[in-house]
């Protein structure tokens, strides 16, 4: 990949400036003398210490907050103080007006039931079931009646908070305040809770806007599309080239549009204009002759011309929806014109109004002055007329320098927007209703004026819209804006808690927009553009494989900056204005083209003067430091970029061949002088995105710098994302055996948090006895995973035992399993409110029945029942109705008595008063076979105040036949059988392996890494020092071999074992050592099911389905087909209907007719009935058919 690199470098910085760049350096006065007297660099493990002052300063998630911190203090005040929001007018009364002046966002606070305000925390969210919130506050300023009304700090609605933001309690919190808090201090926050449920707003991959991209079209024509976004709309502008000719498509035009007659509409009407703009290479002028010929043919010479001919194009709605706004003005006109002069003045007006407004929307004109857009659109023919001789200057779609990423912050903001322009809309239609009593109350009313009070329009604002629409819209994921046409699925997600590398993976993933049901391989393969940016093993397997990707362990995604101050400085460093010169001189041999944001700014007659500066001006801090300048030679421009969702990553420089990162400057990094953002801000460290990237030469190591060499990876390791670093040795296995990994890992049980057992989950997989791992990578602490393992260290060896181990199956020694190994906790929260009803009366709880004394005598040897005399089913309960804790609860047994009313619509006269009697019993039961206990019981109010009973059932397990364990290689298996110890292999010190793996799982999966890493968990073991088995480096093997033979042991790690079942030696050496394996969550208990007899559809009469509500097992139509091929009938007619559905019907022999109980009511007659066995299904269908007047009948033969 690195040697592709070498090939695009562009230009390299010309030797005679390099003295005038050493001047620029010495110039700046806020780097250390030390900095120049320092030492170069001299080993690799040195430069790996950037990378936890990189996580320190940025973290894992900084992209979220970040995002959402500049919605919250920027894109929310743009918004409420847009020209379309921040006036609300009434058509009821023209003094009206409300005007929003200032707009920020509370704190979070809730009020309990004695109506004290106390601070709202994320625990008190997961616990009570609650929105994690804060109030968005307004000033306002408005008319009532002759007085101007000023209100501060009224709320509109409440805005979800997203944990660890600028505005959520837990930031800038220490390690102890987190713990305070009841928080995680490890968990990396970026999520939302709503209504009690973590949310993650992920990542969405978008083709950038604003930004040309030659491609074709379904019809395989070359195309240059572009697709404008601003504020108010998106649309998306082509110029197609088709049958030899240019036309300019857009969906406010009914046809395609020649380019030429486009053209002229915005001012540009003679041919020499055109093609000077376009370009006098020869292949251009013939390109640009039949489309000048069309606009010849079509009469079309003028402008105004020109104008007509569009007008007359346009789409029927957008023209009346003008018309509407100009029909005042055209009715005066009627008698100075004739109606065929007013109709094509109307079609140029309309014409020119869509040109403005809808055609590259992104670029602002106005009157009559179309110069950027036919600068721009000249631009775009250009391309394809270039790209039509030369098809390898076509672009790529999956070049990711031509994606964006939408974070969390955009979304909310354009969600935000949306509500916030329905609120305005709510308080208009609320004005104009209460203006228009007001005025007829004073018209009608004989009273004096000054006795009618005028209404308060923002007394009771709809603060409800916002509220509910920014919780409904990321508790579903669903993101619809009518505004924009836009209408997403699974935008928002559940944050996964299965492990703690499950919560990370997720908030570093990227959604694509594609359709998964697509087989392509394009946008799913791995591109070269995504080196160091995207992890290359992280992806799901099966129609999401390669369209959800992670992020890499540096990788951060930029926000948009303003571009005013970038513009300016571009026109002080010499680019001259693309308004100021002519079509010639702006594709004269000897510019380049600059281009901002997109949009054509200017050219520059020294375009690598102009670059060389314009980064050196970002390495001094004087320039946004995400801010990224590239150069393309086929297109003869410039590109500088200062735009959001741009994926870039942090680069060492290097300057005449040497880097400029020095032992000293990790020298004071260790000691606190120095942190990560005092490297960017001295120029040692930069910013690279993807599309600057291709201009320079990127050294992976030291040893591969060369003269030409621009900068140097910090460590090769940052390509993989959180989830692949786990893996030791990644770089020894074979490519999909990561990506298995990355899967499993994420659901690997283990400790998910160090609150776990204060939190309220759904479902929770713990490991009781979770360890660090022996062989680990750098990754692995860098994001504290030692602190919350995910496995265990186990004794492995590699041999064939019994012939259960076939299949990936493992053997496991009882003994370890009774020692610990693979135990782990199953913990069920079980949730039971108490509802209201319309009638004021609630649900209730009540102690346990009392049983009569006969039947006391009876319970016979059940203690507990004889002495406290409540029944069987009750026996866990306490006085107050609900189980005590630690008690352990069986199937069928009650753990809450809950009580309904009989009576939930008349009125209650008195509510206090409870009556047994107006109650039936709705007690909550424990339906599973395999018992639990009480872990914790929780009595809590949400909200709207229901009570909610919260009860945490808790499951110890250990490993039994059939449950799923993983290495980290991508190495799965179950367990086949466990052996007593005494029946193990064993060595002569009496070593005995927790597990026995065949080796028949090596030769075919390629997995190097885990040989490697056994024998490096096995030199831990002698030296007591944990190995690294980072990617691309780590600890050697040759380092590993010496360790062990110092021991004593083989450097191969094979070692001699004498069989525990016949005493006798093994007749090979056998590979033993430690391996880090993962219990995952897929276990036997959870899966194993079977049926009898059992619960039926009341429908169909068949039995139910799926394991819950202990449905049958199907056979289906291709185990149906077997059966046929085998001539099984009788098994076929048992399996089909005897044991499915059968069902005796009456039959007509006469009319065919079903009847019933022997009586045909057709016939009115039962002496030709027969009783016939059927499926039920069968009988209802034929009753189907008969509602539908299909009249399906049954011929009978006697046997």
């Amino acid at each position: 990949m690195f040697g592709k690199r070498a090939k695009r470098v562009r230009f390299s910085l010309p030797e005679e400036d390099d003295e005038a760049d050493e001047d620029m350096q010495h110039e700046g006065e806020d780097q250390p003398s030390v900095f120049q007297a320092a030492r170069p660099i001299s080993d690799i493990g040195e430069k790996w210490n950037l990378l936890p002052a990189f996580l320190q300063a940025r973290g894992l998630v900084k992209q979220h907050i970040d995002s959402y911190n500049h919605f919250v203090n920027v894109e929310m005040k743009e918004i409420v103080r847009a020209k379309s929001n921040c006036l609300v007018t009434s058509e009821a009364d023209a003094k009206f007006y409300l005007k929003y002046t200032n707009v920020h966002v509370g704190v979070a606070t809730y009020s309990d039931l004695a109506m004290s305000r106390e601070t709202l925390t994320p625990m008190k969210c997961r616990i009570r079931d609650i929105t994690y919130s804060a109030p968005i506050l307004v000033d306002v300023e408005y008319i009532r009646g002759n007085q101007i009304v000023v209100k501060r700090h009224a709320e509109i609605g409440r805005l979800p908070i997203m944990l660890r933001s600028c505005i959520c309690v837990l930031h800038g919190k220490s390690h102890e305040a987190m713990q305070q808090l009841g928080e995680c201090p490890y968990d990396p926050g970026g999520y939302f809770i709503i209504k009690g449920t973590e949310k993650v707003i992920l990542m969405q991959e978008q083709l950038s806007k604003n930004r040309i991209i030659v491609e074709t079209d379904p019809k395989h024509n070359v195309c240059a599309v572009v697709t404008s976004a601003t504020t108010d709309n998106k649309s998306r502008t082509m110029v197609v080239h088709k049958n030899n000719r240019l036309y300019m498509r857009h969906s406010t035009f009914t046809e395609d549009i020649p380019i030429t007659i486009v053209l002229k509409a915005m001012g540009m009407e003679t041919d020499q204009e055109i093609v000077q703009m376009v370009g006098t290479k020869r292949h251009h002028y013939e390109g640009l002759s039949l489309s000048i010929q069309d606009a010849h043919n079509a009469s079309v010479l003028s402008q105004h011309a020109a104008l007509i001919y569009l007008g007359q194009r346009l789409k029927y709605r957008q023209r009346t929806a003008y018309q509407r706004s100009t029909a005042g003005a055209s009715a005066t006109q009627a008698g100075a014109k004739s109606s065929a002069l007013i109709k094509a003045q109307q079609q140029a007006d309309e014409a020119l109004e869509a040109l403005h407004r809808l055609v590259l929307s992104h670029i602002e004109t106005s009157g009559s002055d179309f110069g950027p857009k036919l600068r721009f659109l000249c631009l775009m023919v250009r391309r394809v007329l270039d790209a039509v001789v030369d098809r390898t200057l076509m672009d790529d779609k999956d070049y990711y320098g031509n994606k964006r990423l939408e974070l969390a912050g955009q979304l909310i903001a354009l969600l935000f927007e949306d509500l916030f322009k329905r609120f305005n809309s709510d308080i208009k239609r609320q004005a104009d209703q209460m203006l228009s009593k007001y005025h007829q109350s004073l018209a009608s009313s004989s009273k004096a004026r000054d006795s009618i009070q005028p209404p308060d329009i923002f007394r009771s604002p709809p603060t409800d819209l916002i509220t509910r629409g920014m919780q409904h819209a990321i508790s579903s994921g669903n993101w619809n804006i009518k505004r924009f046409k836009m209408e997403r699925t699974g935008v928002a997600q559940v944050l996964s808690r299965l492990s703690y590398i499950a919560a990370l993976g997720m908030m570093t993933r990227v959604n694509s927009q594609f359709e998964k049901s697509r087989k392509v391989s394009g946008p799913r393969a791995l591109q070269p553009s995504q080196w160091g940016m995207l992890c290359p093993c992280d992806t799901p397997e099966g129609e999401s494989c390669g369209l959800v990707k992670n992020l890499s362990l540096m990788t951060h995604v930029t926000q948009d900056e303003n571009a005013q101050p970038l513009q300016r400085l571009c026109i002080s460093l010499g680019v001259e204005d693309a308004g100021a010169i002519g079509g010639e001189e702006l594709h004269s041999p000897g510019t380049y083209l600059v281009f901002l944001n997109g949009l054509l700014m200017g050219v520059h007659r020294r375009p690598k003067q102009f670059m060389k500066n314009l980064r050196t001006l970002r390495r001094r801090g004087k320039v946004g430091e995400f801010v990224s300048v590239y150069d393309n030679e086929a297109h003869r421009a410039i590109y500088i970029a200062s735009d959001g969702g741009r994926l870039c990553r942090p680069l060492i420089i290097v300057d005449r061949g040497k880097p400029t990162l020095t032992g000293t400057h990790l020298d004071m990094l260790r000691d606190g002088q120095m942190n990560f953002d005092d490297f960017l801000r001295t120029g040692i460290l930069e910013w690279i995105d993807v599309n600057e990237e291709n201009n320079l030469l990127i050294a992976l190591r030291e040893t591969d710098i060369e003269r030409e060499t621009t900068h140097l990876e910090i460590d090769p390791l940052t390509i993989m994302g959180v989830v692949s670093g786990l893996i030791p040795y990644p770089h020894h296995n074979q490519s999909p055996r990561n990506t298995y990994q990355c899967a499993m890992g994420k659901q690997a049980m283990g400790a998910i948090a160090t609150n776990q057992f204060a939190r309220c989950d759904t479902l929770l997989y713990l490991l009781v006895y979770p360890q660090k791992p022996l062989c680990k990578t750098k990754t692995i602490e860098l994001i504290n995973f030692e602190k919350l393992p995910a496995g265990q260290n186990a004794s492995v060896a590699i041999m064939s035992y019994s012939a259960y181990d076939i299949e990936d199956a493992i053997i496991m020694n009882r003994a370890s399993l009774d020692r610990g190994f693979g135990r782990c906790y199953v913990l069920r929260r079980y949730s039971t409110p108490l509802s209201r009803y319309s009638n004021g009366t609630q649900d209730r709880v009540f102690p346990p029945p009392q049983m009569p004394a006969q039947s006391r005598m009876l319970a016979g040897g059940r203690k507990h029942a004889r002495t406290t005399g409540v029944p069987r089913k009750f026996d866990i309960l306490d006085d107050d109705g609900v189980c005590r804790v630690g008690e352990m609860v069986q199937d069928g047994q009650i753990y809450i008595n809950k009580y309904s009313p009989t009576n939930t619509r008349e009125a209650r006269i008195d509510l206090n008063k409870v009556d047994p009697k107006d109650f039936k019993p709705t007690p909550v039961t424990y339906r599973t076979t395999v018992p639990s206990y009480v872990d914790r019981v929780i009595l809590t109010t949400n909200d709207e105040d229901t009570t909610i009973y919260k009860v945490i059932l808790r499951q110890t397990r250990r490993p039994e036949l059939g449950d799923k364990f993983s290495s980290r290689h991508g190495q799965k298996g179950v367990v086949g059988l466990i052996v007593n110890q005494e029946d193990m292999p064993f060595n002569d010190a009496g070593f005995c392996p927790d597990l026995i793996m065949n080796p028949h799982g090596f030769p075919s999966r390629m997995t190097v890494g885990k040989m490697i890493e056994l024998i490096a968990g096995k030199s831990a073991l002698c030296d007591g020092k944990f190995k690294y088995g980072t990617a691309f480096g780590g600890t050697s093997v040759k380092d590993i071999g010496e360790i062990l033979i110092s021991y004593g042991f083989s450097y191969s790690g094979k070692e001699y074992l004498t069989s525990g079942v016949t005493g006798e030696a093994l007749s090979t050496y056998i590979f033993v050592g430690p391996v880090y394996y993962q219990k995952l969550k897929h276990m036997v208990q959870d899966k194993m099911h079977a049926r009898g007899r059992g619960p039926r559809q009341i429908l169909t009469r068949q039995p139910t389905e799926g394991r819950s509500k202990e449905g049958g097992l199907r056979l289906g139509e291709m185990e149906r087909d077997c059966l046929v091929a085998y001539g099984a009938s009788n098994l076929l007619m048992e399996r089909l209907m005897i044991s499915s559905d059968i069902f005796e019907a009456s039959v007509c022999r006469e009319c065919g007719l079903i009847g019933y109980a022997g009586w045909c009511p057709y016939c009115k007659s039962g002496e030709k009935v027969a009783a016939i066995k059927m499926p039920y299904a069968c009988k209802l269908l034929f009753q189907e058919l008969q509602s539908m007047n299909v009249c399906p009948k049954l011929r009978l033969k006697a046997k």
